[in-house]
């Protein structure tokens, strides 16, 4: 891989199948603030802001930095572990999904296959744009930006720029 490509791996190969978990867009799923976050069990950093329409199905396994912003829309689907940086910021409508189904074999039900669970980390300073989808197991650098309506599936680069569908690298943060 060359130096300016962004380290993306297979879902598959990043994400190995969880606990078994009930499912995550049920009675778990719901709207939190800060404080009811941290009663919850989440651990929240200072001066966090969360719009209050933003989901959350597991707290108690959420990481939030201090300084953060996370936009109104956002659904955050902790099952596998979510952290979230200082001073990072996750824009509306964006989704980061630490667990998902896995594809069950020929003849099974989705229902039946056990989760895709992996922690999602976004690191210090860091910027999800609208609409992004992080998937299990996506790891975003410190001071590294997800353009709008990418899907990751892998890592980026500490400072480095991506886009697309499956993101790919756009381009290096030089002010950093």
């Amino acid at each position: 891989m060359t130096e300016t490509a962004v380290a993306m791996t297979n879902v598959d190969s990043a994400a190995e199948p969880g606990p078994a978990l009930p499912p995550a867009s049920g009675a778990r799923c719901r709207s939190y603030d800060v404080e009811s976050l941290r009663a919850a069990g989440a651990l929240v950093g200072l001066r966090a802001r969360i719009a209050p329409d933003v989901t959350v199905d597991w707290p108690e396994r959420l990481e939030i930095g201090d300084d953060v912003e996370i936009g109104a829309g956002v659904r955050l689907m902790t099952a596998g572990g979510v952290t979230i940086g200082d001073r990072a910021i996750i824009s509306p409508g964006a989704q980061v999904l630490s667990s998902t189904p896995s594809i069950p074999r020929r003849g099974r039900r989705v229902s039946e296959a056990p989760p895709l669970s992996a922690n999602v980390d976004v690191d210090a300073d860091a910027w999800i744009g609208p609409g992004a989808i992080l998937l299990p197991g996506a790891q975003v650098g410190a001071a590294a930006i997800v353009l709008a309506g990418s899907v990751v599936a892998g890592n980026v680069a500490n400072s480095r720029i991506v886009r697309g569908n499956p993101a790919s690298y756009y381009m290096t943060r030089n002010h950093i």
